[in-house]
């Protein structure tokens, strides 16, 4: 991120962080020095951090969007949008967040783009932007490189997004469950009542199309395999399992709506 020689992104494991006292800051290092961010949305201290400061946060049992957020001092929706998630109430265990040091935008500068331009497409203070990556006033903009918008906000509604039902733990992330196969897992999320092999399942299609929080039935195997479906795109459809690599591993992947191994969708 940023210019040439800037400082490297620290991996931040979490660790005992939501145990007990929550820390008030995080530290980021690089050979010559150690700055800390304070552990607040204020921007009173743009000109201690820089652009490429950027925290690649590793999800921990236990945690939330909203957790994450406010350990790191920074809103829930900068987080969200950093990462472009469409369902934040899901998260898995080792997932790795970008997270910006500041409440506000990452922006991947555009042929054309202009300091006074990006902040007027986030509403943001074009000082702000300036004082925050170390630019001068009428500086040209290297299209690629990307800059952190302090306060910026994205134009339209956060997309809603129909969360999956979570199970007794009530929390986003999922854990391994029963004996460690594909059915008793989606069966923990909301489909308690469905049973049999995976490939029995063919027997509950009732949709043409997928639905977030459904289920995707696929061949594979000799007892076929059951997914939940956590996000829908254009030609695919992302989904997070419970044995696709083994048994008691969680996985969230992609597949193609084209694929041969969906037999068909449940709701």
């Amino acid at each position: 991120m940023g210019t040439a020689g800037s400082i490297p992104i620290q991996q931040d494991q979490g660790g005992d962080s939501r145990q007990g006292t929550q820390p008030s800051t995080y530290t980021i290092q690089d050979k010559d020095s150690t700055i800390q961010a304070i552990d607040s949305v204020s921007t009173d201290y743009l000109d201690s951090f820089k652009a490429d400061q950027v925290v690649q946060y590793t999800v921990q049992s236990g945690d939330s969007i909203g957790s994450i957020a406010s350990d790191f001092g920074v809103s829930v929706n900068t987080v969200i949008w950093a990462n472009n998630l469409k369902n934040p109430d899901i998260l898995s265990l080792g997932e790795v967040l970008k997270i910006p040091p500041v409440t506000g935008i990452i922006h991947t500068v555009q042929n054309g783009d202009t300091v006074a331009s990006i902040a007027k497409k986030y509403k943001a203070d074009s000082g702000k932007i300036l004082s925050f990556n170390d630019l001068t006033d009428n500086q040209a903009l290297q299209t690629g490189n990307e800059l952190m918008v302090p306060n910026g906000e994205l134009s339209g509604p956060i997309p809603s997004v129909k969360l999956a039902n979570k199970g007794s733990r009530g929390s986003g992330i999922y854990v391994s469950v029963g004996d460690g196969q594909c059915v008793p897992f989606v069966q923990a999320h909301g489909f308690s009542n469905l049973h049999g092999n995976a490939y029995q399942w063919a027997e509950y299609i009732n949709s043409k199309a997928p639905v977030i929080g459904g289920v995707a039935v696929l061949k594979g195997g000799r007892y076929g395999h059951v997914a939940l479906i956590t996000a829908i795109k254009p030609d695919s459809v992302q989904v997070v399992e419970q044995n696709y690599y083994g048994a008691y591993i969680i996985d969230h992947r992609e597949i193609s709506l084209n694929d041969r191994s969906i037999v068909g969708f449940i709701q």
